[in-house]
């Protein structure tokens, strides 16, 4: 996070006027809160990649009515690297929240993954699921909590420039 401009009170002077403050602009640091905007991206990034290894461990598992070529894993892995190896700019952020909006909107609509959480029996397809699943949970977390951090905060440094 960039240093933040705070007004804080001068030391007085002796030579100076007791009963008028003066302020002086002194550059600090924010604190850290529980959005702020790299740990979340560390942790959306993370989720994205193991949500892709979820996705792939099903398709060598050999889950019925899978793709030849499932865009899953390739969506969610580009986004999960872009958001881990783009740490300036901010739209990694959005197109991993749409990366994984994307892929869980299709697995919804698509309904198999209810049964396959529900019935454990190969070991292999449960696991796939649960990790892709998870995986895009906690991205979507993350995502929504980084974005609110990278776009929505409040406290801005004064003279920063929009990334």
């Amino acid at each position: 996070m960039p240093p933040v401009l705070l007004l804080c009170y001068d030391k007085p002077r002796p030579y100076a006027n007791p009963r008028r403050t003066r302020y002086v602009v002194a550059p600090t640091r924010a604190p850290a809160s529980f959005g702020s905007v790299e740990p979340m991206r560390k942790v959306m990034g993370t989720a994205l990649l193991v949500a892709a290894a979820g996705l792939t461990i099903e398709y060598f598992a050999g889950v019925a009515d899978f793709p030849t070529i499932p865009p899953g894993p390739f969506i969610l892995g580009i986004a999960g690297v872009l958001v881990l190896a783009l740490t300036r700019p901010r739209w990694p952020l959005v197109v991993g929240l749409i990366a994984a909006l994307f892929v869980t909107v299709g697995g919804l609509i698509e309904g198999s993954v209810w049964h396959r959480i529900a019935d454990p029996g190969e070991f292999a397809d449960w696991l796939g699921v649960v990790l892709q699943w998870t995986g895009q949970v906690v991205a979507i977390v993350a995502g929504i909590l980084a974005i609110r951090g990278a776009y929505f905060s409040r406290v801005r440094a004064l003279g920063a420039r929009s990334r």
